[in-house]
């Protein structure tokens, strides 16, 4: 005898038919609803903390350089430092001429 041969067979799987798809469907439908909802939230904090991040860093460079300048104005400032620089200024041409024969007498050795 088969499955679906009697009526109250027919009727039982019918009716499960009748509960079980829509309970199916609105499952999924809840879930594809589900999935967007928290990739939206999960992509809307990622971007807040992004946000947060750039500004934070962006103060950071800007205080690096602001430290950066007040160094160097402070060195500049500094006579003993500025004497320095033009000794330099002046015996670079020497030093140059140096570094310079001393890297053509490497490469010929």
């Amino acid at each position: 005898m088969g499955l679906f041969r009697s009526i109250r067979s027919r009727v039982l799987f019918g009716t499960l038919a009748l509960a079980i798809v829509p309970l199916v469907i609105a499952a999924l439908i809840i879930g594809a609803l589900s999935y967007q909802s928290a990739k939206s939230s999960v992509q809307q904090r990622v971007t807040a903390q992004l946000d947060s991040l750039r500004v934070v860093q962006t103060q950071q460079v800007k205080s690096y350089f602001e430290t950066l300048k007040e160094t160097m104005l402070v060195t500049s400032a500094n006579p003993t430092v500025r004497e320095e620089f033009k000794r330099f200024r002046d015996a670079y041409p020497n030093v140059g001429a140096s570094i310079t024969a001393t890297v053509d007498e490497q490469k010929v050795a």
